[in-house]
């Protein structure tokens, strides 16, 4: 405390002072920074499934319990339906993708036709499809 302010009144400012600041100090370091989302996106692929893990699992990026399937699709072809290309420069190359609802096995070593897009942040994430078909 200065030496200029002796009053009572002061006293009480200066404790105030010392009370609402170590509070922010404690909220502003302590709060976890929130992530920038992606842009949205959406894309068309037609590629090859190399890779088709009917075994539900629960993974990291989803909501507790929830279940989903793995593919790994070797993308042939990339058409934007909208926003950014993220699987620019993936094509003839394996791709992991994520899908929510029950796959079965005939997806296995077909050729596939999927909607698809990437959600996540900049601190990551994965490729989900949103609708998938075998093609000829």
């Amino acid at each position: 405390m200065g030496l200029e302010c002796q009053s009572l009144f002061c006293k009480l400012l200066y404790i105030l002072k010392l009370l609402f600041s170590v509070p922010f100090f404690i909220i502003a370091f302590n709060t976890p920074l929130s992530a920038v989302p992606v842009i949205p996106n959406e894309m068309i692929i037609s590629g090859q499934v190399t890779e088709c893990n009917l075994n539900a699992t629960e993974h990291p990026d989803t909501e507790s319990g929830e279940l989903i399937y793995k593919l790994i699709i070797v993308v042939e072809k990339v058409a934007v339906v909208r926003g950014a290309n993220f699987l620019k420069n993936k094509e003839n190359k394996p791709v992991t993708l994520f899908y929510k609802e029950k796959l079965h096995e005939e997806f296995a070593n077909k050729k596939v036709k999927a909607n698809v897009q990437y959600k996540g942040d900049e601190r990551g994430g994965l490729f989900w499809i949103k609708k998938i078909e075998i093609i000829n």
